[in-house]
């Protein structure tokens, strides 16, 4: 049974916090709320009375959740701080997230994307923890680790593999064949019951008889059940396993768990061998397990986090469209445009699905614009004009702060950027302007002069198309303009 989740809320608007302390408290939170930062303070200070989560209000009277994160940033046991803010506070909630609070989520919110944000911050803290543990195990054992050359060696290639937590089967397969190599095992075999669809690994893959892999496969599965390990030679734990093990000489069958939870089960052995595994072996054993249950929760964060990035740039989009209608058309069109250029050029999915989630972004940083000048019914004056031309800036701080959209904020901070190195906001030229943002410099620079604006109409088809010619080169990439003025006519037709 896990352990009360308690959760402090923190906002002046004692009304909401009452209602949503109710909510949550429904869900299975033990909630207490402070109607005031200046209120939270001394209870952090004391150790936070056993709260592990805090939803903070960002702008309150007096002190507010700005001060209350900077002054409680060094505070040992301070709960975990998810920041409650307005689109106007953005600034303010990146500010505090380099300070040590763990996540923002804007208001107003429904009640899944915040649970789904309590969840993935309680995930986060956790892999914190273990990691730590892990860290310490590492450091208690390193003197055993280190008689053994080979066994550095491996564990360093073992760790290669786990970055990329998004590829968890293959990082899985490839783990098992370096623990098969380091160890000499004559059999390895893995399995984990809690992913997707369950997937088990034998090496080598045809290796051993029918009746052999059969045993192997029904200790993995009570071992992947039970959580308790397995070891040949040992006091047998179930009467059920002992005509199965006496056909797995030199075997080690160790529990991989998640949370508490065993989901999975890794098998070395060296049957017949004369040197059994030693206690530095299944320590290495024990060691790789446990980065195998970090992998799959890195993993599920991973689709945790991306769920919630396509939600909040959803948000964005909608919050955009409400400010000014014509951006918010502008967008969708473009997306039209970028659709074909991307499918003529052939662009492999992450790098199409990483310039759609730019254009769909692109112009993000006129939240940040007035009104009085997105909407102004004639040209722009010279200071209106350095205004708007922050918007590209403005859109990079608001997206970098996400580690998904790193890349997108990139490509939306360069879009104005023009190829003759004279464009904004960082003057860059040529193949040194992002790939993605010349993309979207041709598509928006298009669909701008094909669209009406509160002083002018909108351009012919002909002459738009004149126009990118004329500017190929200067403004725009020779090449990849080319390519897209072969696509307008198709494209104007569809859209």
């Amino acid at each position: 049974m896990k352990p009360p989740r308690k959760l402090l809320i923190v906002d002046d608007d004692t009304t909401f916090s009452g209602q949503l302390a109710d909510i949550l408290g429904d869900e299975g939170y033990v909630v207490s709320t402070l109607p005031s930062a200046t209120e939270a303070l001394p209870v952090l200070r004391a150790g936070g009375h056993g709260h592990v989560l805090m939803l903070l209000d960002v702008q309150m009277p007096g002190m507010s959740g700005i001060d209350l994160v900077r002054e409680t940033a060094d505070l040992p046991d301070r709960p975990a701080i998810i920041l409650m803010t307005a689109f106007s506070s953005f600034h303010a909630a990146v500010e505090c997230l380099r300070m040590g609070a763990e996540d923002y989520i804007t208001k107003p919110f429904d009640l899944d994307l915040l649970l789904l944000t309590l969840e993935r911050v309680q995930e986060r803290v956790e892999l914190r923890r273990r990691n730590d543990e892990l860290s310490d195990l590492l450091t208690a054992n390193a003197r055993t680790f280190l008689k053994s050359q080979e066994a550095i060696r491996g564990l360093t290639e073992i760790l290669a593999y786990l970055p990329p937590a998004n590829e968890f089967p293959q990082t899985v397969f490839g783990i098992l064949r370096h623990v098969h190599h380091i160890l000499e095992s004559g059999h390895s075999s893995i399995t984990m019951h809690g992913a997707a669809a369950g997937l088990t690994y034998h090496l080598p893959a045809n290796g051993s008889s029918a009746p052999r892999r059969e045993s192997v496969d029904r200790v993995l599965a009570w071992v992947a059940s039970t959580g308790m390990p397995v070891v040949h030679g040992a006091p047998v734990p179930d009467p059920a396993l002992a005509a199965p093990l006496r056909a797995l000489d030199g075997s080690v069958f160790l529990p991989i768990h998640n949370a508490g939870e065993p989901f999975g089960a890794l098998h070395v052995s060296r049957p017949g061998a004369s040197q059994p595994f030693t206690t530095a072996d299944v320590q290495l054993i024990e060691f790789v397990c446990a980065e195998i249950s970090v992998l799959h929760a890195n993993a599920r964060l991973y689709e945790s986090h991306e769920k919630m990035t396509i939600g909040a740039i959803s948000a964005l989009g909608k919050a955009l469209h409400h400010k000014d209608e014509g951006t918010g058309a502008h967008s969708s069109r473009t997306r039209g445009y970028l659709a074909r250029l991307m499918s003529r050029l052939n662009l492999p999915k992450e790098e199409r699905d990483k310039i759609t989630f730019a254009m769909q972004l692109h112009d993000i940083g006129k939240i940040r614009v007035p009104a009085t000048i997105i909407n102004k019914p004639g040209p722009l004056n010279d200071e209106e004009w350095g205004v708007m031309r922050m918007h590209p800036v403005w859109g990079f701080e608001i997206l970098h702060s996400d580690c998904l959209l790193k890349e997108v904020a990139t490509l939306v901070r360069h879009h104005h950027e023009r190829y003759d190195g004279t464009g904004y906001p960082d003057r860059l030229k040529g193949k040194a302007i992002p790939f993605g943002s010349r993309f979207l410099s041709l598509v928006d620079a298009f669909d701008a002069m094909r669209s009406d604006r509160p002083y002018r109409r909108a351009m012919p088809l002909s002459l738009a198309v004149d126009e990118i010619r004329t500017n190929l080169g200067t403004q725009f990439d020779p090449d990849l303009g080319q390519t897209f003025l072969e696509t307008v006519g198709e494209a104007i037709t569809t859209i």
